[in-house]
């Protein structure tokens, strides 16, 4: 297991202004939505769980369209709520 911490996975995953809040990645990790778990006070991702979850490790380019599709159902439900 690969853990980055909340708000790195963030920075990494989410392009510059499209990036939803903290608050609302921390709910998607507490709803089982993106691979993570709470440490203390810290939130962190799963990255290895999240690439075998939403790719075939052979297919990099399969892996970036279902973690965009991913990116867009996070944005959209924060943008709903």
């Amino acid at each position: 297991m690969r853990w980055v911490i909340l708000r790195e996975f963030a920075e990494d995953y989410f392009p510059g202004q499209r990036r939803p809040k903290i608050d609302t990645l921390r709910r998607e990790i507490e709803d089982g939505n993106i691979p993570g778990r709470r440490f203390g006070r810290d939130y962190y991702v799963d990255v290895d769980a999240l690439e075998r979850t939403y790719a075939h490790p052979a297919d990099a380019e399969e892996f970036d369209t279902e973690v965009s599709a991913l990116v867009g159902g996070v944005l959209s439900a924060a943008a709903s709520g």
